[in-house]
């Protein structure tokens, strides 16, 4: 089953592979969900209230909705969001600047703030060994968080115009992403620091977007 958010009209929705049929949830006037995740077992959707300051979940089952909101409202603007390895879910905050982590069984939300400022926090991928990565649109640069002492260090790109929308990581640890402004494919080595880019097939101007991993360790 494919799980998909309705961002202007406020819904939730799915798609039945098998059976061909769509089905779906409306959610509150005004949330604006902008991503969602899939709890493994398919028991549960969670999804970010993109304009109004909570992360929600959807039980597939009972058809009951929990909405934990941001503490004082900040971040106003949860944006893209990822399990970690203990189920919690870490998340990016576009025009709050921040990335913070929702402890699933407590429902408390912790709120890191980057230093960089206007750095547009976007998408947010978590490698083998735990460490969050996340692209900074709004700059030339990528964040790295440690989960164990919530210590955010930024990678600065060589290329003062890049502008990483999206990324994923491979086997070998490397973080790849797609360079919005700059029309290409980058690779940042935390091993070594290297980082490599090319130009897409288009060309100056196609603005690639999002990206993602294969079973077989290709990049989309």
């Amino acid at each position: 089953t494919i799980w998909f958010v309705g961002q202007v009209t406020d819904y939730i929705a799915s798609f039945d592979v098998s059976e061909a049929e769509f089905s779906k949830v409306d959610l509150q006037d005004g949330d604006g969900p902008h991503n969602l995740i899939v709890e493994p077992d398919g028991q549960a959707v969670w999804y970010a209230a993109n304009r109004a300051a909570h992360v929600g979940r959807y039980d597939v089952e009972t058809g009951e909705f929990e909405r934990v909101m941001m503490p004082d409202g900040h971040p106003e603007d949860p944006h893209t969001m990822m399990f970690d390895a203990q189920g919690d879910i870490w998340f990016t905050g576009q025009g709050a600047n921040t990335v913070s982590k929702l402890d699933v069984s407590e429902r408390t939300v912790e709120t890191l703030e980057v230093p960089t400022p206007d750095a547009r926090p976007y998408g947010i991928k978590i490698a083998e060994d735990g460490t969050v990565w996340v692209v900074l649109l709004g700059t030339n640069k990528l964040a790295s968080i440690d989960p164990g002492t919530m210590a955010l260090t930024e990678h600065e790109l060589p290329r003062e115009e890049s502008r990483p929308r999206r990324l994923a990581i491979t086997d070998d640890g490397r973080i790849w992403y797609t360079d919005y402004a700059g029309s290409r494919l980058g690779v940042f080595d935390p091993a070594t620091q290297e980082v490599n880019d090319w130009l897409t097939p288009s060309g100056e101007g196609s603005r690639p977007y999002g990206m993602a991993r294969d079973g077989e360790g290709r990049l989309w």
